[in-house]
Order: structure tokens, then C-alpha cells, then sequence
């Protein structure tokens, strides 16, 4: 049983591994609950040698990492669109005083003639 259950273990983290090198974010979290059941039948059944727990240890924390980088860049590209939608709506400069200044919330300010 417990062999079963480390076969199935590791060939869930490759193919984590897998969905997250393909960017594909939400079929690997798709397997998180199975990934659960199979941690909690290995650790049941107990018993196994600390090289073969070691090297699915070693599977899951290259996975983790994996998913904290993709974390890390889909923030950055969303910190990276905000300043896009921000350099869109706003032009600051500074005054001859040095005080940073939007042109362009300061249009509706200026007077204009005929």
C-alpha cells in the first residue's frame, strides 16, 4: 500500500512540476487536495525509508519554489500594468518651486482665451 501511495505521490509532483514550468497555475492547484490524501496515507502507513521521504521532500519544495516564483511575477506584471494605467491618467513634473505636480489633473485649472 504505502509503496502505491509514494509511486502516486511522485508522480503528482512531476506532474505539478509539470502544469507549473507550463504556466498552467490552475490545474497545479487543481491537484492540491489528492496531494493532501496522499501525504496523509504516507504518513499512515509509516514506516519508510528517510532517502525515499527525503527525495519526495525534495520534489515538493522544488514545486514550492516553483509556485513562489510564479507568485512573484504575477505580481510584478500586475505592480507593472498598475503604473501603465497610472502613467495613462497622470504626468507628473515638478514646479520651479520643486513640489511634484500632475499636468495633467492641473489642465481643468487653466484659463483659456479667445
Amino acid at each position: 500500500m504505502s509503496d502505491e501511495v509514494i509511486q502516486n505521490l511522485n508522480k503528482l509532483l512531476d506532474a505539478e512540476r509539470m502544469l507549473l514550468m507550463s504556466g498552467d497555475l490552475s490545474s497545479a492547484c487543481d491537484l492540491t487536495d489528492r496531494k493532501e490524501e496522499l501525504i496523509t496515507l504516507l504518513g499512515e502507513a509509516g514506516g519508510k525509508p528517510s532517502t525515499v521521504l527525503a527525495q519526495l521532500q525534495q520534489k515538493a519544495r522544488r514545486n514550492h519554489e516553483l509556485l513562489e516564483a510564479s507568485r512573484a511575477g504575477l505580481q510584478a506584471a500586475q505592480t507593472r500594468l498598475a503604473e501603465v494605467r497610472r502613467a495613462a491618467t497622470q504626468l507628473d513634473t515638478y514646479t520651479d518651486c520643486g513640489k511634484l505636480r500632475n499636468l495633467i489633473a492641473s489642465r481643468g485649472r487653466l484659463e483659456r482665451r479667445a
